[in-house]
């Protein structure tokens, strides 16, 4: 599936029109804004991964992965995305294919880079994340998407989501975060939110309710998923246990997204 980049605008819309008698509306709106920062940028990430994908047809995608061959994206210092394609050899990480890509999304092969150590690191971190998921994937029976990038404090952060499947569903109902040191050596922390998987059918406009109601408030995971798949649904609902995020674009064509608080009925 194939999507263009743009730049799109949002906005937040906060109802009592589920519940008549909640005197505080108690919505964690820092907590919010960091999900759809986060989710923007894994939109990024993942066009730039399809994009630099497609030019390996040539090579044979599926014999490179037989062979091992793994890809990830980052951006470098002058804020341009680079896309490294290469394999493990014991310890060390060969690169086989290396692209940047400009803000017109114009690939260019790299012949040479001066990224080798942070290269190094990220492929370490992806490797230590492959080991620590290694059962889940393979019993899971679906593809996973990874995303990596270096946080401010110079760790580095790997999110693992479910991909849009070659089957033409989109999968939600599991994620993995998980933060290494600044050498992509050694794992600091990790979360996680695991639920039954579901899976949804892409391609007839419709309303979409996503069923996160066993917590509190909607995931990384599913802000991206609504994100993610925005244009293809004429609303996105994501339904937690005590409040209902819709995220759906209005007459000027800003997205926005609309917070409701639901009656005590509802959540009982």
């Amino acid at each position: 599936m194939k999507f263009i980049c743009l730049a799109f605008f949002c906005c937040f819309v906060f109802s009592r029109a589920l519940s008549q008698e909640n005197k505080e509306f108690n919505f964690d709106t820092t907590s919010f804004n960091q999900h759809i920062k986060l989710a923007e940028w894994l939109y990024e990430y993942d066009e730039i991964a399809g994009l630099t994908s497609d030019s390996l047809k040539p090579y044979g995608k599926e014999k490179l992965l037989w062979l091992g061959v793994t890809g990830f994206c980052y951006r470098d210092v002058s804020g341009e995305w680079q896309a490294v394609y290469g394999r493990f050899a014991k310890k060390h990480f060969e690169i086989i294919f290396h692209y940047a890509i400009d803000t017109a999304f114009r690939l260019r092969a790299v012949k040479s880079t001066s990224d080798t150590i942070q290269i190094k690191h990220y492929a370490r971190a992806l490797q230590n994340t492959a080991g620590l998921l290694q059962r889940v994937k393979d019993s899971a029976n679906i593809h996973f998407s990874q995303y990596i990038r270096r946080l401010a404090d110079h760790r580095i952060e790997v999110w693992i989501l479910p991909s849009f499947q070659p089957s033409g569903q989109a999968i939600y109902g599991c994620e993995w975060k998980f933060q290494f040191d600044s050498t992509g050596e050694h794992l600091i922390n990790s979360s996680s939110y695991v639920s039954a998987l579901k899976g949804v059918w892409v391609g007839q406009l419709r309303e979409l309710w996503l069923n996160y109601r066993d917590i509190e408030s909607p995931s990384p995971g599913g802000v991206f998923f609504a994100w993610y798949f925005k244009d293809y649904f004429k609303r996105i609902h994501i339904d937690t246990h005590k409040r209902t995020s819709t995220l759906s674009k209005d007459a000027s064509g800003r997205y926005c997204w609309d917070q409701r608080v639901k009656s005590s009925e509802a959540i009982h």
